[in-house]
């Protein structure tokens, strides 16, 4: 992993990107005085991995991202402060070899629906971000996706299209204010494991009895639920 310095200045990250067209990975780690990105980064065509991390005044993500066509991981953390980055840029669906997604504490109040041209995403994790508060249908698109995790988020409710993520075995939705699980959540006959601590549940819909996989539910401080009717066999899994 190559890092940029804490110093760099917009110039100087540019003229970095210049020097260092056949990077693989890349971290740009607390460049405070960064509010762009330059359109350069586009450049960097040889990149497997990029982690934008603690850039607090980073305002957006250039469309130029899009030219990344080899990058596999790509992670944007930390960038919460003053008028930071509040969407992704369309282009993201261009990054067809992307497996990892990891949007962790950030502006961001929606998810373009290019985003379900990502086919090959196996890994997405949207965590602490409190502006976001529904997830795009697109995701359904996410065919080989193994691993969600939207834990200490802001939202209400999964969209039904969470019952066609077909290959997923980890579903982490701690944290949230969920009142209720979509029904078709049965569809996830690869489901292994569900976190569901700290919502507002009151009840798990009948469908979970079809997740003949499932190996363990947790769905402790759930100060809503109704304990009258659980299912026999998810009783022996909170057991």
């Amino acid at each position: 992993m190559t890092y940029v310095p804490t110093a760099y200045t917009l110039e100087e990250l540019e003229k970095f990107i210049n020097y260092q067209p056949k990077l693989r990975k890349l971290q740009i780690y607390d460049c405070r005085d960064v509010e762009y990105l330059p359109d350069s980064i586009g450049n960097f065509t040889s990149l497997e991995e990029l982690d934008i991390c603690d850039c607090y005044w980073l305002k957006e993500i250039p469309d130029t991202i899009g030219s990344l066509t080899n990058l596999k991981k790509l992670k944007i953390r930390g960038c919460i402060r003053g008028l930071s980055i509040n969407k992704l840029p369309d282009s993201i669906g261009q990054l067809k070899a992307l497996t990892h997604l990891t949007i962790q504490e950030t502006a961001i109040q929606s998810l373009p629906d290019t985003i379900g041209n990502l086919n090959k995403l196996e890994y997405l994790e949207i965590l602490m971000n409190s502006q976001l508060h529904q997830l795009p249908d697109a995701i359904g698109n996410f065919k080989n996706l193994k691993y969600l995790s939207l834990e200490n988020g802001d939202f209400t409710s999964l969209p039904e299209c969470i019952g066609e993520l077909k290959s997923l075995e980890f579903l982490n939705i701690r944290g949230n204010i969920l009142r209720d699980l979509p029904e078709n959540i049965g569809n996830l006959q690869n489901l292994r494991y569900i976190d569901a601590r700290d919502n507002m549940l009151e009840s798990l819909p009948d469908s979970i009895c079809d997740l003949k996989l499932l190996e363990d539910i947790n769905i402790e401080n759930n100060p809503k639920w109704n304990w009258n009717y659980i299912p026999k066999h998810i009783l022996k899994l909170l057991e």
